[in-house]
């Protein structure tokens, strides 16, 4: 089964984004943070996966 809830941990104007299916949740200035912050939503939610984005763009890591 496809994860229905994805959160995404990206890197946008000096800030540490947390996303929800391309809405933000949350704002973070470290990264560590907004790791922290996608993985406790995800495990508050069956079926959801986390993807960590590197500054570039590019996936670091997935979360499930």
């Amino acid at each position: 089964m496809a994860a229905r809830n994805i959160y995404r941990v990206i890197h946008n104007v000096g800030k540490w984004i947390v996303m929800k299916n391309d809405e933000v949740i949350s704002k973070h200035t470290e990264k560590e943070h907004a790791v922290d912050s996608a993985k406790d939503l995800s495990y508050k939610k069956i079926s959801s996966r986390v993807l960590v984005y590197r500054k570039d763009g590019s996936i670091i890591k997935n979360i499930n």
